[in-house]
């Protein structure tokens, strides 16, 4: 709330499936606000799920995404168990929506239709035989889980619920973590397009390549389409992929990635920092001009330094005052070198959200009004 004290209420919050990345903290939105509507993945209150994930907290494991973002064992449960809570505080007040396909809401007076995509009844049948199966291993293990069973690899994302907005003729739509067997699904039900051209396009599962599907691309992307993906940097296979992004790139206008220094590693591709409707960059501190005259190694560690004297890992320390700098003025990181952008040089920052934030605004006719890209942010070029 602190981070926009101007607003009082928010229209929906949209959980879209239970993963921690996806779903953890959502009750704090309602804790804060007025919250009309609640959306939320199709499985929420089925005992399969929340069975799932109590048995997992009971016998002290994670599930994958918990363990790579070091969560504690159970975290999604006592987290379900805290917005169930909160929606119970607000009964009456607030409506409650599963996302499911083939549903359609209207919002602001019909303005805005939002619709539902996924997973169909096929997707749901699948998942809930999985978790039902899952939970079964788990409360048959006795107190302890099976060695040989990994409960990390369950594809929760088959529960991904993908929604639709639309707003006269601008479309945007956003792909939660949806796969393929969850996109087969979709294009298996329909004898012609489901989805219209969109303006904006919320990349699948962080840039993944399992999260493309080349249909559904011709249907809903074209040379107007502007594609945002969501680096996911904590597990042994960072996203996103360069597969995933080159399966993209022919099909639109541009793509960006809400956090470069990651894009650039995970997918090993030349993503570039934007500045266009960010903070401009701010000048070089006296102090470390002084510094870099003192020592002309420490010019590696800016970047618009890196064609002359390119960074080198382990060759010179940031200077404690850089850090202290950087401390009091967070936008003062942006001048140090790609590869140390995103060390935890400060604690938390006011305006973190903006820093890494790629957003537009639309009319209903689909043209673009605004646009802005964080600093931390970036684009891909040639697309």
């Amino acid at each position: 709330r602190a981070l926009r004290p101007e607003l009082a209420s928010l229209r929906f919050v949209a959980l879209t499936h239970p993963h921690a990345d996806h779903c953890m903290g959502a009750h704090a939105y309602l804790e804060s606000y007025r919250v009309q509507e609640v959306w939320l993945f199709h499985s929420f209150l089925e005992q399969a799920c929340l069975g799932f994930f109590k048995a997992m907290h009971d016998k002290k494991s994670k599930d994958a995404v918990e363990a790579a973002l070091e969560l504690p064992a159970g975290s999604v449960w006592l987290d379900a168990l805290k917005l169930r809570k909160a929606i119970k505080e607000q009964d009456g007040a607030i409506r409650k929506r599963f996302l499911r396909a083939d549903q359609e809401v209207g919002l602001v007076a019909g303005r805005v239709k939002a619709r539902f995509l996924t997973p169909n009844d096929q997707g749901v049948w699948r998942y809930g035989e999985i978790l039902a199966n899952a939970v079964t291993s788990l409360e048959g293990d006795g107190p302890t889980l099976d060695p040989d069973w990994d409960p990390g690899g369950l594809p929760h994302n088959q529960a991904s619920g993908v929604i639709l907005l639309e707003y006269g003729q601008t479309r945007l739509l956003f792909m939660a973590d949806a796969e393929d067997l969850s996109w087969r699904d979709l294009i298996e039900e329909q004898s012609a397009p489901v989805l219209p051209k969109a303006n904006f396009i919320k990349a699948s599962h962080h840039g993944s390549a399992n999260g493309f599907n080349a249909m559904i691309y011709d249907w809903a992307a074209d040379k107007n389409t502007v594609v945002v993906m969501t680096p996911f940097n904590r597990h042994r296979r960072p996203l996103p992929t360069g597969l995933g992004v080159d399966l993209v790139r022919p099909y639109v206008k541009e793509l960006y990635c809400t956090n470069c220094v990651e894009a650039r590693k995970a997918s090993g591709l030349a993503w570039q920092f934007m500045t266009p409707g960010a903070t401009p960059s701010p000048a070089l501190p006296l102090e470390w001009a002084v510094d870099c005259r003192d020592d002309s190694r420490r010019l590696s560690l800016l970047a618009d330094q890196q064609v002359t004297h390119p960074y080198v890992a382990g060759t010179i320390s940031i200077p404690p005052r850089w850090h202290h700098a950087c401390q009091k003025h967070p936008e003062l990181i942006q001048l140090l070198c790609p590869e140390l952008r995103n060390l935890k040089l400060v604690g938390p920052r006011p305006r973190l959200n903006d820093e890494f934030r790629v957003s537009l605004t639309y009319d209903d006719g689909g043209n673009v009004l605004d646009q802005y890209v964080g600093w931390g942010a970036g684009r891909l070029p040639g697309s």
